[in-house]
């Protein structure tokens, strides 16, 4: 009888035990509150009331639209702390505290000035105060985490993120009831510039101060740049892997940048974007300008992008007003960014001069020399010369590389449309490719304005004896952008007449398909 009782009992104290801690996170769950992205609407000042007016109730909407972030007290290193690369301030420190103590790496939620930042009161401040953490350059961002010290846990606080430095604040999340020392905020990949932890209510035993030990910020990898040098004004690449993955870096910043503008104005027409556009002197190329600034570079693209510029503003920007400056030279925007002025770069040992009707030529050692005379009386070059014409002469129906380009137009709108496959100049840098790139008439003029366009590219290459090939295929990449392009990497392949297709989309101009060919 007395181990059935006992038997009893401690199945009765399972139960009250899983009844307590089972149910322990109800409170903090029924207090948490839906994400509000409440914006500051002081920095569109500039704008006509008509798209503000359109930009307020998009935005509005965007308000009810945001799930909750998802928070849990369970923490996982997920690659790169990207808190660690950003310059953080604070509205007030207590005196011996420190807001560096919230990026130093260390995720002990020991109360005290050696390990945490606490706001000053009553000598300079109160709650609610802010610390912020600020970046170079835009992240993509997903998941935020952030530590408390252990007896002092912040109850009430919102994180806030901004994409440029004066740009609105967006709440990601608003916590109160907080009973824990160590939050997970996890949400959508979102592009910032800033973010913003504003401390709302301190612990029980102390209300007037809020501390953080440690501020951590996950999101997806990210591209890096390789070692570069400067060499009589052209960048230097230790190889052709080094330059593919700057060109890669380059394009992963500008469809980062400008996806980040569009997120600013959601639910706005593709028209009331382009007027944006204007308004704000948005200019996609902006990454671009800023990496040539930190090396100095006296770009090709920006050569050609300038071109360009005046031919869309003092023609009627057609494709018979006079040859397109953007035809000029190798089409990647990402390597004319690489590219000097002259068309010059070196890797490895070699030095590459690009030439403005897409040929290119390599020498290594001694000066570099213009060969401009030879190739034009046809005479023998130099021997450390290798000279490579832009459209080699292959058998009729197979070559190394082939494009077709135009434009397709529908009112006010139009795309420039690109179909192309190349070896490339680079080891392992070829690529099939198609690329939209969108524009809208004003004032009787074009203007590259960004609206939802697509681009695909897929078909048959041949190798190099133009033979069965490889069969590529791009998937449909669809954006919101000036520009899209989709592509599909490989080395050694050719291409036959009418074996490769681009498919082109534009929200305002009707869908094209192209086979490439000659």
């Amino acid at each position: 009888m007395k181990h059935k009782i006992r038997f009893r009992f401690s199945w009765l104290l399972v139960f009250v035990a899983l009844l307590h801690y089972g149910c322990g996170d109800l409170e903090l769950t029924d207090k948490m509150k839906p994400v509000s992205p409440d914006l500051d609407f002081s920095a569109r000042g500039g704008l006509s009331k008509k798209i503000l007016d359109s930009t307020n109730t998009a935005e509005s909407a965007a308000k009810n639209s945001i799930a909750n972030p998802i928070t849990s007290p369970r923490f996982v290193t997920l690659g790169t702390n990207y808190a660690l690369q950003a310059t953080v301030t604070a509205e007030s420190t207590y005196p011996g505290y420190s807001v560096q103590k919230i990026k130093d790496g260390s995720r002990v939620t020991t109360v005290g000035p050696a390990y945490s930042w606490a706001n000053n009161f009553p000598g300079g401040g109160k709650l609610p105060e802010s610390v912020f953490l600020k970046f170079s350059s835009l992240k993509s961002i997903n998941r935020i985490d952030i530590y408390t010290s252990t007896g002092y846990v912040l109850q009430n606080y919102t994180i806030q993120y901004r994409i440029t430095s004066t740009g609105s604040w967006i709440n990601l999340a608003v916590v109160t009831g907080n009973t824990f020392f160590q939050r997970i905020h996890s949400f959508t990949t979102i592009n910032l510039l800033e973010v913003q932890i504003i401390c709302q209510l301190g612990p029980s035993n102390q209300t007037i101060y809020g501390r953080l030990n440690e501020v951590e910020i996950y999101g997806p990898p990210e591209p890096t740049l390789p070692p570069i040098s400067v060499e009589n004004g052209m960048l230097v690449f230790n190889s052709a892997v080094d330059i593919q993955q700057a060109m890669d870096y380059l394009e992963f910043k500008y469809e980062q940048y400008t996806d980040a503008f569009v997120a600013q104005y959601p639910g706005v027409s593709d028209d009331q974007l382009a007027d944006i556009e204007e308004l704000t002197g948005f200019n996609d190329e902006q990454p671009f300008i800023e990496f040539e600034s930190i090396y100095g570079l006296n770009s090709l693209r920006s050569m050609i992008t300038g071109a360009e510029d005046t031919w869309l503003a003092t023609t009627a920007g057609d494709s018979t007003a006079g040859p397109d400056p953007d035809d000029a030279y190798m089409d990647e925007d990402e390597l004319r960014t690489l590219v000097n002025v002259n068309g010059e770069v070196k890797v490895g040992s070699t030095y590459y001069v690009f030439q403005s009707d897409g040929s290119y030529y390599t020498y290594s050692g001694g000066q570099l020399p213009s060969i401009a005379s030879q190739l034009k009386s046809g005479g023998a070059l130099p021997y450390n010369v290798t000279y490579f014409p832009a459209f080699i002469a292959p058998p009729a129906d197979c070559k190394t590389n082939a494009k077709n380009k135009n434009f397709k137009t529908s009112g006010t709108w139009r795309y420039k449309y690109k179909v192309k496959v190349s070896d490339g100049p680079f080891a392992g840098s070829g690529r099939s490719k198609a690329v939209t790139k969108s524009y809208r008439k004003k004032f009787g003029k074009w203007q590259k304005r960004i609206a939802t366009i697509g681009a695909y590219v897929w078909g048959d290459l041949v190798d190099t004896d133009c033979l069965a090939g490889p069969t590529i295929d791009s998937g449909y990449k669809e954006k919101k952008r000036r520009k899209v392009k989709a592509k599909v990497s490989h080395q050694n392949v050719k291409v036959k007449k009418n074996q490769v297709t681009g498919e082109f989309g534009h929200s305002k101009v009707p869908y094209h398909v192209q086979l490439l060919t000659w």
